[in-house]
């Protein structure tokens, strides 16, 4: 990312990413500085959003959550790196291949001409020893061209084997810089990318498209009471209950946090609103148990919102919704889904 503010810009930026840091109690590590830097230099709007949202939530900026936000914003000029190695490289290997045929077209074509010379030699030729000859040539060029042969089909398995593995680690960069490495779900990158291609389809087709938004109940008492590594396993669970729920064609994902969202495609509000009353359901039921002491802690519970794709509108305004509706939620008390059918009829008695 670059940066384009005076020397005095740059300054009141950077002491106010510190003061931030120092406030939050955030390690002032480079990842971290770059960005509150940001945050403060107002470079990406979508950045601002999320740390404000994390702000007003109050949630704790643990390591985890400062690493997901940077890996999220800054994260992928490694993947692009690492995809352009693997590319150069591919191209590497198919100019030797190219070379190889190359190389292989005239050595035929030498062994061609070989042959015909001799072959006007062996014509009229009666002697017997000039046959012999003429025959020990062939041989000769014969050898020369099956050992050229050989030692082709070798260096071309090699350098298809290199196309073939370097093709396969770019799917696994790509893959890996769209998924959660804690739950294994899609990550918000990911998220991002389905959201914009369902509105699409959705638009394009004219059919249905929902997005259902939740949240861990009182997730931060997880980790305050039983450590970051429990918490942990907490979202693990949630994320694999998701992934039970779910159909074929509909998106789980990580969206944030202690925050999951799940995109589904040809779904109006009401079948929305019971997919997340099934998703709420079958976590609580849930029981959660220490390992370590095989204490019982109870169940986990979730808020959850959600709302319809509207022709024409952007996915920050669909996203927006579904989080009002989910902490439309929280604010009623929580272990609940709230259709934004029923923000919206609040908001019209209200008004």
């Amino acid at each position: 990312m670059s940066y384009h503010e005076s020397s005095e810009q740059a300054a009141s930026y950077a002491k106010a990413a510190f003061a931030k840091m120092a406030a939050l109690g955030i390690v002032p590590q480079p990842e971290n500085f770059e960005t509150w830097y940001c945050y403060y230099a107002g470079t990406n709007p979508e950045l601002k959003q999320i740390l404000d949202a994390v702000l007003r939530k109050k949630e704790k900026f643990t390591e985890v959550l400062n690493g997901e936000i940077y890996d999220r914003f800054f994260g992928l000029s490694h993947e692009a790196a690492e995809i352009k190695k693997a590319s150069d490289r591919i191209q590497s290997a198919v100019t030797r291949v190219l070379d190889y045929l190359g190389d292989t077209n005239a050595e035929v074509l030498t062994y061609g001409k070989a042959l015909e010379t001799v072959s006007g030699k062996i014509k009229n030729e009666t002697d017997i020893d000039a046959i012999r000859d003429v025959v020990g040539d062939i041989l000769s060029e014969t050898k020369r061209m099956a050992v050229k042969s050989r030692k082709l089909e070798g260096q071309l398995k090699t350098a298809t084997d290199e196309i073939v593995e370097l093709h396969e680690h770019i799917q696994y960069i790509r893959q890996e810089a769209t998924t959660d490495a804690l739950t294994g779900l899609p990550n918000r990158k990911h998220f991002n990318d389905q959201l914009e291609r369902s509105m699409h389809q959705a638009k394009e087709g004219k059919e249905a498209l929902c997005l259902v938004m939740a949240d861990i109940d009182h997730f931060k008492k997880f980790n305050d009471n039983y450590g970051h590594l429990f918490g942990d396993q907490v979202l693990w669970l949630v994320a694999n209950t998701l992934i039970e729920c779910v159909k074929g064609r509909d998106i789980p994902t990580r969206f944030g946090g202690e925050e999951f969202a799940i995109i589904l495609p040809r779904t109006n509000i009401l079948g929305a609103k019971k997919v997340g009353q099934d998703i709420r359901l079958r976590v609580a039921s849930k029981k959660v148990i220490r390992k370590a002491t095989g204490e019982d802690l109870g169940s986990i519970t979730i808020s959850v919102g959600v709302a319809e794709y509207r022709p024409g509108e952007n996915a920050e305004a669909l996203i927006q919704r579904a989080d009002n509706a989910l902490y439309r939620a929280k604010n009623q008390g929580r272990n609940q889904v709230v259709a934004e059918a029923a923000c919206d009829a609040d908001i019209a008695m209200q008004s």
